[in-house]
């Protein structure tokens, strides 16, 4: 379990308008809600009300902590084994693992403009979040007494992440020249499931990024595949050189993903994928006494850099001043056709 942080639970609470509309009141261009009866008295709009809402383009949302946060809680469970085969059992050891946990009430928040918008349309859970005020109101004033919409840290939905960890080992004797070791790490993940927003389908996110993937969720991407290899040279003298070989696996936009759920726009060529990398590390180590070792090492040797990719792509025609602006004033991954 993880009980909550002083952060999540005593953060200062602040109204705060957003430039949003609450449907339920008037439409400045028709004069009237944009939302029903029906759906606005899921919101605690009251028939007296309905219709007499001052139209307004900004909304209260009460932001912070909140200090009746349960401890998210999991399940897990493991199983592995551990081989060492008889007539190897000085130079060769393998083990499997398998891990699954589950995480339930997830600590986090929700937007205030998908939780009023989901209250609407039928979605209970969301609707004790709408606090309109006498009039009906959400947009007007900022104290104690004025409608908001809370967008406090909540005990919200769950997640769940299982995989396969494989670790082995060897060494190989070369007598005079000394030993060289092998030591491998690698992980497959058999799914990333995410449900941390109450009344949508759960997503499994293994091998995709995106807003929802990356944004949404309570870890980094995560690939298939991923794994570290290291190989270790050892003299007698106390001398021992190693070169370590990280990979990690290709990933995709989540809007390539068959789930509609996570396919909720375009993906365009300039970041529809992120392909597989791999770094080398490199150290050398020397005892100098009994009790002094020196160790000196390099990570990522060849210099490379990690990929820069957005959530977003905005088509930017073959101007320079265009480029510019779509890719400094946007901060976006822009493309030029």
């Amino acid at each position: 379990m993880r009980a909550p942080n002083g952060h999540e639970l005593f953060l200062s609470q602040l109204v705060q308008q957003f430039n949003f509309s609450d449907p339920c009141a008037n439409d400045p261009s028709t004069g009237v809600p944009a939302a029903t009866l029906e759906q606005c008295a899921r919101t605690g709009v009251t028939a007296a009300q309905y219709g007499k809402i001052a139209s307004a383009t900004n909304t209260n949302v009460l932001t912070g902590g909140n200090s009746n946060l349960k401890p998210q809680i999991a399940d897990t469970v493991t199983a592995g084994i551990v081989l060492t085969p008889r007539v190897l059992e000085r130079t060769l050891s393998v083990s499997v693992d398998y891990w699954r946990i589950k995480i339930n009430k997830y600590i986090g928040s929700l937007p205030a403009n998908a939780s009023l918008n989901n209250c609407l349309n039928g979605e209970m859970f969301y609707c004790p979040l709408i606090q309109r005020d006498a009039t009906g109101s959400l947009s007007v004033g900022t104290g104690p007494t004025a409608g908001r919409i809370i967008a406090t840290g909540l005990n919200t939905g769950s997640y769940e992440q299982s995989g396969l960890d494989v670790d082995g080992r060897y060494v190989l004797n070369l007598n005079r020249a000394g030993t060289l070791s092998f030591a491998f790490t690698g992980s497959v993940q058999l799914d990333n499931v995410i449900k941390t927003v109450p009344g949508l389908p759960a997503a499994d996110c293994t091998d995709y990024y995106g807003p929802t993937c990356t944004g949404e969720g309570p870890t980094s991407p995560i690939p298939k595949w991923r794994h570290k290899l290291r190989m270790t040279w050892e003299l007698g003298n106390g001398f021992d050189a190693s070169l370590n070989w990280r990979h990690i696996g290709a990933l995709k936009s989540e809007q390539l993903s068959p789930n509609p759920q996570l396919a909720t726009g375009t993906a365009y060529p300039i970041d529809s994928q992120v392909p597989a990398y791999d770094y080398f590390d490199m150290d050398v180590g020397f005892d100098l006494g009994k009790h002094v070792s020196l160790r000196l090492g390099v990570d990522n040797v060849l210099d490379k850099q990690p990929p820069l990719v957005g959530f977003n792509s905005i088509r930017c025609w073959s101007t320079a001043t265009c480029w510019h602006r779509c890719t400094i004033l946007t901060g976006a991954i822009c493309s030029s056709t």
